[in-house]
């Protein structure tokens, strides 16, 4: 029992988040997503409560994790105060590609707006349209930037009292737990779709790189904030959390 407590404290707080995203996986999350997949049907028939539940979703991907990496910084990098632990290197922490992540999610969320405006059969005005792409690329630099600064160490404490308070840490965290839930019933709605069995061994390759790739995007963005605490076994855990819905999306659920 206390080899498994120190293998917890060792993998910090990111080993905790991927065994809580497998068992989520094993149990809630079922549910969760059928639920998820409700909401989507709603959309798709026009009702105007799921579309307000999905624009909601979206519109949370663009502010739980600036948030809860403002929240968090000062304490995460307290927790590892002496300790040279600086996971940024390689492509997947360059902003650009970040950036584009964000970007994607902004643009669902601008083409909500437009078509709650503006009908699916209308053009917003030209100035408003350009506003808006302007203003959300501004939005999401911002964001990029609260995110890509949460790796940095801070040169002192911050000058808010409540920043430096134990609770706005439980705060970010619990802002980067929401939006990891959040990405999780994304990728759980690709598992969904339920993509026929594999009949040949290149096709199994083929689909495994697929879904690796997808993970990247979809686990990678929420997942990399722990990356920061974490000093063992993060690709293991990485690829036990992803394990139940990789292999369903991998072999295939149906003939």
């Amino acid at each position: 029992m206390q080899s498994a407590k120190n293998f917890l404290v060792a993998g910090g707080q990111g080993m905790k988040l991927d065994i809580f995203v497998f068992l989520l996986n094993l149990g809630l999350m079922p549910w969760l997503s059928a639920q998820f997949r409700e909401v989507v049907r709603g959309v798709a028939a026009g009702d105007p409560t799921a579309n307000f539940v999905l624009f909601s979703m979206f519109a949370a991907l663009l502010f739980l994790a600036p948030i809860g990496a403002t929240l968090k910084r000062w304490h995460a990098h307290q927790a590892i105060s002496g300790k040279a632990n600086d996971p940024t290197d390689g492509c997947l922490f360059n902003p650009v590609v970040y950036l584009c992540v964000v970007l994607v999610i902004l643009a669902t969320v601008l083409a909500f707006i437009f078509q709650q405006l503006y009908g699916e059969q209308n053009e917003p005005p030209g100035g408003i349209f350009l506003g808006s792409i302007c203003g959300g690329i501004g939005l999401a630099i911002i964001h990029t930037w609260l995110v890509v600064r949460y790796f940095s160490r801070p040169d002192e404490p911050p000058k808010s009292s409540f920043l430096r308070n134990p609770l706005s840490g439980k705060l970010g965290d619990i802002a980067l737990w929401l939006n990891m839930v959040i990405f999780q019933l994304f990728w759980n709605l690709l598992v969904a779709i339920g993509l026929p069995r594999v009949h040949s061994f290149g096709e199994l390759i083929a689909r495994t790189g697929l879904v690796f790739f997808m993970a990247l995007l979809i686990y990678f963005p929420p997942r990399m904030f722990t990356l920061l605490e974490s000093r063992t076994g993060s690709a293991w855990t990485i690829l036990l959390a992803n394990l139940p819905a990789a292999l369903r999306l991998i072999v295939g659920v149906s003939g």
